[in-house]
């Protein structure tokens, strides 16, 4: 109700009261936070975890306009990366805000989709593991999930895992899927028998709570584009092949067709070829459909995971970045702005971006945290895990990051 979220907000502003200024960031880059989790499921100490709920930690950040006047954020809540891992069980949670660049603003926190009771296709848990399992070590995720690399053993105590999920609203689909009201979310579940693909609300509100819609979808990190208003919609992801279209049905509970958009970004240098790796994401501004994806390296190459980009000899400057290229129809061809194959740098470090629109600006969303030698510029190291923004503006045909 309209006081408790009053409440709720007054606890968030104290928040910002008593941690003081913003982190230490890129002048460029807005910080959101903090973000206080405020919600009766949020989590406590436990398998290892330390949680910090007046400054909850998140990566693959990603915030949604809603028809209401609100803007939802969600992200990654159980593999944050650092001493304050947070969710135990794979979840996803959702906060909002009606002023979304203000710091502190967001309220909220609460589960929107829990892996272990909702998931309809997932498998029972195991002794060793499983989606439905929870995390039962404190850094699940980190390498090889070994001893020996600061993991746990055995790897298989790794439960669920619900990855980079994105909170999508398309008011058109509302009647073709009874229920959902036009919210949806896409997914990956990072886990033993897992996946990827979209959950649907079961109230038509973005709180859900939500279940499997369609399951099945190439790759991981999965978003979702529709092409204007009542136009085709597609699940976007990475993967071994590169970056997947997936047109899905009318009723978004099957997959059509599915198009490489963009080709492979792996150990050689693609910057003339391709866009990035993973975390893809679409955004159409007047005629032009701009496709980011994230990878390693700077202003004159990059390359996927396996490349020289991304190990302890890379150039100082070659961060994990968003790069994209742009296409005057959704399949493409996506070019770097010069009538060639290839990319652009958009975003310099904080990648894994997604893109929404507010009072006339286009913003990205940031994640700092996986860079190719742990050195994350010194001005941004204070985000790492944290939410924040670029605004974001189109340059000779490329969207880029507004310099300060």
């Amino acid at each position: 109700n309209t006081s408790m979220w009053a409440r709720v907000t007054q606890v968030a502003l104290l928040v910002v009261a008593l941690l003081g200024p913003n982190p230490t960031a890129s002048s460029a880059a807005q910080y959101l936070g903090p973000l206080a989790c405020a919600d009766p499921t949020c989590p406590t100490a436990q398998g290892g975890r330390t949680p910090n709920n007046t400054n909850f930690h998140l990566r693959d950040v990603a915030v949604t306009a809603g028809p209401d006047g609100w803007y939802y954020l969600t992200g990654t809540s159980n593999s944050a990366g650092d001493k304050y891992w947070t969710d135990v069980w794979g979840v996803v949670r959702v906060w909002r805000s009606r002023t979304p660049l203000t710091p502190g603003s967001y309220v909220g926190g609460g589960v929107v989709f829990n892996l272990t009771r909702d998931c309809r296709f997932c498998g029972n848990a195991t002794a060793a593991g499983g989606c439905r399992a929870p995390n039962s070590c404190a850094v699940c995720g980190v390498g090889a999930n070994t001893t020996t690399d600061g993991g746990c053993e055995p790897a298989t105590d790794c439960g669920g895992r619900v990855w980079a999920p994105e909170l999508h609203y398309l008011p058109d689909k509302a009647d073709a899927v009874p229920g959902s009201g036009g919210w949806f979310i896409s997914f990956h579940f990072h886990c033993s028998g897992g996946g990827s693909g979209l959950l649907r609300s079961t109230t038509g509100s973005p709180f859900g709570p939500f279940t499997d819609l369609v399951h099945g979808v190439s790759g991981g990190d999965v978003s979702l584009f529709q092409d204007g208003p009542g136009g085709d919609v597609y699940a976007i992801s990475s993967g071994g092949g590169g970056l997947y279209a997936s047109l899905l049905s009318d009723d978004m509970r099957s997959i059509q067709k599915v198009t490489i958009i963009s080709p492979k970004c792996s150990d050689a240098p693609c910057a003339t070829t391709a866009i990035g790796f993973e975390g893809p994401f679409a955004i159409k501004i007047g005629s032009a459909y701009f496709l980011s994806s994230s990878a390693f390296g700077d202003a004159a190459e990059h390359g996927g995971p396996t490349s020289s980009f991304d190990k302890p000899g890379a150039p100082g400057d070659s961060h994990y970045s968003s790069f994209m290229g742009v296409a005057t129809s959704f399949l493409g061809p996506y070019t770097a702005a010069n009538g060639k194959p290839g990319s652009w740098l958009a975003v310099d470090s904080g990648g894994h971006n997604n893109y929404f629109s507010y009072n006339g600006t286009v913003y990205g969303t940031l994640w700092y945290g996986s860079e190719p030698n742990n050195d994350v510029p010194a001005a941004d190291s204070g985000l790492i895990n944290l939410p924040s923004v670029v605004a974001m503006e189109v340059v000779d045909g490329r969207l880029i990051a507004k310099h300060a």
